[in-house]
């Protein structure tokens, strides 16, 4: 009978497997989500080589954002963005978020609000907000850092 760590170990030798094979690259289903789990397991067991993996998911998300990308949470630009910003935020990697995000904030500011469905405020609202406030903690953070330095 295997023992609890035995169990982790397969799990986390399978994400890292199949994981570069997935073709949803966003937060909740895709590789997004799995880079932050590297990042993070990559800290609590204080193991580089997760990290650089998780490094090699990011780099692979960030080459195939394209504009046919939902702006989803779950599974698109909104939920990318917002895991780009926790990880800076969370000194997982280094980068403006301003700049890395620039393009997305645009297409986010180009949404009417009177022109919302019911099913987007149903689904997809507060995948939004959770956007924007961890957006407006990284712009307030970035700007105040610049002034004490």
């Amino acid at each position: 009978m295997k023992n609890l760590f035995g169990y982790r170990e397969s799990i986390i030798h399978h994400l890292m497997m199949q994981s570069s094979f997935l073709k949803d690259i966003g937060l909740f289903y895709g590789k997004m989500g799995i880079a932050l789990f590297f990042y993070h397991y990559s800290k609590c067991i204080d193991n580089v080589v997760y990290s650089d993996y998780a490094g090699d998911l990011l780099d692979d998300i960030l080459e195939n954002l394209h504009n046919r990308l939902p702006d989803t949470f779950e599974s698109g630009l909104t939920g990318i963005a917002w895991g780009i910003e926790y990880l800076i935020q969370n000194n997982f990697v280094s980068g403006n978020s301003n700049e890395i995000c620039e393009e997305i904030d645009a297409r986010i500011m180009q949404l009417d609000p009177r022109r919302m469905s019911p099913k987007f405020i149903e689904k997809e609202l507060e995948g939004f907000l959770h956007y924007i406030l961890i957006r407006t903690l990284g712009t307030v953070k970035q700007e105040s850092d610049i002034f004490y330095r």
